[in-house]
């Protein structure tokens, strides 16, 4: 199996453990298709620009189905353009963002923002700015952590 761009290739403890972790988070990966590992950069893009239309979510459930379930490019732009008008989105503003250099601008500032913070752990959330919440934590402790907010 080639790792794309890498031009390695993943071993089958590696596949079997990436299959168990994305199971449990209810992502299907199908790797009898799978023929590359593609560079999400203009995925990344679009994440960053759908924000600002309230639709990342929707748009990240969709990237991940067109990337790990359907096998498919997902730094081919005519790919994303396809997601991007079953989203229901400007498919021109879409065009514009990943070709754009000062999208790439914008998205590089938030990549140099969070190496500023010199993260850890996966995951991390960042609170208002100011609170950072390192690692894999209980509902009840973010409940505690957001109500000491409110306080």
């Amino acid at each position: 199996m080639s790792a794309g761009n890498s031009g390695g290739s993943l071993s089958y403890s590696i596949i079997k453990n990436l299959m168990t972790v994305a199971a449990s988070a209810d992502v299907n990966i199908y790797f009898p298709k799978r023929t590359h590992y593609y560079n999400s950069g203009m995925a990344h893009q679009l994440m960053n620009w759908a924000k600002g239309y309230d639709r990342q979510q929707a748009l990240n459930e969709l990237l991940i189905d067109t990337y790990f379930k359907r096998s498919l490019d997902i730094c081919n732009p005519l790919i994303l353009l396809d997601i991007v008008e079953h989203l229901g989105l400007d498919s021109s503003k879409a065009k514009y963002v990943l070709y754009s250099s000062s999208v790439d601008e914008q998205l590089l500032l938030k990549k140099q923002r969070v190496q500023q913070l010199t993260l850890q752990s996966i995951s991390a959330f960042i609170i208002n700015d100011s609170t950072l919440i390192s690692g894999s934590k209980s509902v009840n402790y973010f409940e505690q952590v957001l109500g000491s907010m409110q306080a």
